[in-house]
């Protein structure tokens, strides 16, 4: 009588698989990952770069895109690498930065309402701005921190993340490895780059096509959406504190 094969694999899909494969599936999975997540304008990064990019201050907007896209790839590589597990046994990690970005996204959201939106007339304004004198390093060094800042203290990339590399966990597709984990940052960082610089390039081009009210009227909604996202934050941390409270005791 035959002996019954065992059905489970020893070595995964992933392993067997060529290096160079193994090299290009997280880094494709990850500009994926990097490109499609920041398309919803659903965070204080985004939402300052479309800003600029309607006030025709594109160099900037870049700069803050590209520091915003590092952190993201942080997390992103965190994520890749078992930060999920981490994150199970320290669990107040999520309601302190759901505190920093109440604190981000209030802030945010009120430059958004009181600031003035009227876009640049000239489009062409920054270009000549920039053939006539180089933009300081200091300031680009500026926008690169507070892209860095802003998405730093996000908590809404500690949950997606992590639910997206979970998500893709079970195919087998995919190794998780540190150095594999740093090529999926990569990833992630090229994506959400590519994305914002698309993004920037459109409004360059069609900018001068909408009218000021309707832009008005585009960020006053952005800085209330914002402001109920950093309310909602500061709603959770609080349940979180309050519910934590009686087991402490």
């Amino acid at each position: 009588m035959d002996q019954l094969e065992d059905p489970t694999p020893t070595p995964s899909a992933a392993t067997q698989a060529p290096f160079v494969l193994r090299l290009l599936l997280p880094l494709v999975a990850g500009f994926c990952f990097g490109f499609l997540g920041s398309v919803p304008v659903a965070g204080p990064t985004s939402a300052m770069v479309l800003k600029l990019g309607i006030q025709g201050k594109y160099s900037a907007g870049l700069t803050i895109a590209v520091g915003g896209a590092i952190s993201e790839a942080t997390y992103a590589g965190i994520a890749f690498w078992g930060f999920g597990s981490f994150l199970a046994g320290a669990k107040f990690l999520l309601p302190v930065s759901k505190v920093l970005g109440a604190i981000m996204f209030t802030l945010i959201g009120l430059v958004f309402l009181k600031a003035d939106m009227k876009p640049s007339l000239d489009p062409d304004a920054e270009a000549a701005h920039g053939k006539g004198a180089r933009r300081p390093q200091g300031e680009v060094l500026k926008n690169i921190l507070m892209g860095l800042t802003m998405s730093g203290i996000n908590p809404a990339l500690l949950a997606s993340y992590t639910g997206a590399i979970a998500s893709v966990y079970g195919t087998g597709m995919l190794e998780f490895t540190l150095f594999l984990a740093v090529v999926f940052a990569i990833g992630v960082c090229c994506g959400v780059s590519t994305w914002f610089y698309l993004l920037l390039s459109l409004l360059k081009k069609y900018k001068q096509r909408l009218k000021s009210h309707t832009i008005d009227l585009i960020m006053r909604g952005l800085g209330c959406f914002l402001l109920t996202l950093g309310l909602l934050c500061a709603k959770s941390s609080l349940d979180y504190f309050l519910s934590a409270s009686p087991d402490a005791k």
